[in-house]
């Protein structure tokens, strides 16, 4: 008889599948949209993932194996073979649903019963994939760090990043140009269907306070304020020179960096604000997105952006920054906002689109709390409490540039600036 049911990511319950007498295969939720794919025996104690076993999702891209397990997202439908022959097909909904070929039974494991497998991982320290089980039920990494929930999300053109409120890093997507951090052995897969926890360079797991993503480049802030970047650096994104190294297909620390708190990645270029205050960048600069006040462009080293209001200006500490496609904007302790770069979508919110700013520009009138920049679009909160936030009139949030699909707001009456 075929085995058939539905199972949620939004549980602690272990769903297993009796594959022969001496194997199992089960399924255990990492969080609300990733689960793990592992093997054990009949007991439950884990087994190194067979040679024979395979996954494929629904549009038959292989899913590699990490760590002895395949990791999964509920979004996605996926195939499981035994020896190339389907067995388990999982399907796209927002509960999983499953059917498993004849002569395979299912059954499921509560959070309170437990799976050997957990105990046995943990007992050892072992990793299997992105970690065991402790005795609460929380998921761990190496050195026994526990995953809560994901604090931090950020995605390039064709890869992801996702931080932990604990400050665990993993990647998914394309790996073309090194953007995952995985290492040259890596470098030119195209696409990697597993979220996969990122590296240092001596293997050690990443613990970050921030993290960014550009075009095809990554950034990762550590806890002790140095910064690491990887991925393409054909015009200096990842604060080296482009001839020497074309892509950083590993993070790498930048020693000229320091007490760094917050990084934003444009398409080619990256902005820190460090410690004190200053905007720090690097990048292309062709439209004087680093606000140094030229064009310059690849800038392949650490440089300091200009004070808003002019070259050794001080009135006030950059407390927030954000990247675009090649424009760039911060906000100050005092909630002045300057904008600086292209500006032929209107994006500086400036009143016109002839003019691009070389130097941090200020944009009078309002007081920023919260800012992001899109492709060739910004948008602004100007209040610290956006609850406050109405249709018709308080001007919670501004927005101006690039509205060719309504991404800047204005047919909608909703964010209301200086759109161009």
């Amino acid at each position: 008889m075929t085995a058939k049911g539905c199972f949620s990511y939004k549980n602690a319950t272990v769903n297993g599948f009796n594959i022969t007498n001496q194997l199992q295969v089960r399924v255990e939720a990492i969080d609300n949209n990733v689960a793990k794919i592992y093997t054990t025996d009949e007991n439950g104690n884990p087994l190194p993932m067979p040679v024979n076993v395979s996954l494929r999702t629904g549009e038959d891209v292989n899913v590699p194996v990490y760590n002895n397990e395949f990791l999964i997202v509920w979004i996605e439908s996926y195939v499981l073979a035994v020896g190339g022959v389907d067995i388990l097909w999982l399907h796209n909904q927002k509960q999983q649903a499953f059917s498993a070929s004849n002569g395979i039974t299912a059954f499921s494991l509560s959070a309170a019963v437990k799976s050997a497998y957990d105990s046995a991982v943990s007992a050892s320290n072992q990793t299997y994939g992105i970690g065991a089980l402790d005795s609460n039920g929380d998921i761990l990494l190496r050195g026994n760090l526990r995953i809560s929930e994901t604090a931090n999300i950020y995605k390039g053109y064709t890869h992801a990043m996702y931080m932990t409120s604990n400050g665990i890093v993993v990647s998914a997507g394309s790996d073309a140009n090194g953007q995952l951090g995985k290492g040259a052995s890596s470098a030119n897969v195209v696409i990697n269907a597993n979220i996969v926890p990122m590296l240092m360079p001596d293997g050690s797991n990443v613990y970050a306070r921030a993290i960014s993503a550009g075009g095809y480049h990554s950034a990762v802030l550590l806890n002790n304020g140095s910064a690491c970047l990887c991925g393409k650096n054909d015009q200096g994104q990842c604060g080296a020179s482009p001839t020497l190294v074309p892509q950083a297909n590993s993070l790498g620390i930048i020693s000229t960096l320091s007490n760094v708190v917050d990084v934003a990645c444009g398409h080619e270029h990256t902005l820190f604000t460090r410690y004190d205050g200053q905007v720090m960048g690097f990048g292309r600069n062709d439209r004087g997105q680093l606000g140094k006040g030229n064009k310059t462009s690849p800038v392949t080293s650490v440089v300091q952006v200009l004070a808003g209001g002019g070259a050794g200006s001080s009135n006030g500490l950059s407390v927030e920054i954000a990247a675009g496609f090649n424009h760039s904007a911060y906000i100050k302790n005092d909630n002045t906002i300057f904008v600086f770069g292209a500006n032929d979508k209107g994006q500086l919110g400036l009143g016109q689109t002839t003019t691009e700013s070389l130097t941090p520009t200020q944009l009078v009138g309002y007081a920023g709390y919260d800012i992001a920049c899109g492709r060739n679009h910004t948008v602004i909160s100007t209040t610290p409490d956006p609850l406050t936030f109405n249709y018709t009139g308080n001007n919670a949030l501004i927005a101006f540039g690039d509205n060719a699909y309504g991404q800047s707001g204005k047919d909608e009456g909703m964010l209301r600036g200086s759109s161009a």
